[in-house]
């Protein structure tokens, strides 16, 4: 969330410099998304609820880890990187 309040208050200076409208607003947006991002916490990743499963990367219903297709959605499973 810093990263994009970065870029949203990048982009507000910048509507500043060439004198577009709602540059203010951007750059206020984006100041609040980089103070918003120090004080949150980042997201707990689900765990699958039965043991050797994991979750499809497209329809996340949780197959078995070693599935190399999805039963459900038929798409080919990525390897993790």
């Amino acid at each position: 969330m810093m990263f994009m309040g970065i870029i949203v208050l990048l982009f507000g200076l910048f509507l500043d410099l060439v004198r577009l409208p709602f540059g203010f607003a951007f750059f206020g947006a984006g100041l609040i998304m980089i103070i918003i991002s120090l004080f949150s916490k980042p997201a707990e990743q689900p765990e699958p609820s039965k043991p050797g499963h994991k979750f499809c990367w497209f329809c996340i219903n949780e197959i078995p880890e070693e599935a190399e297709i999805c039963p459900v959605c038929r798409m080919r499973q990525r390897e993790r990187s």
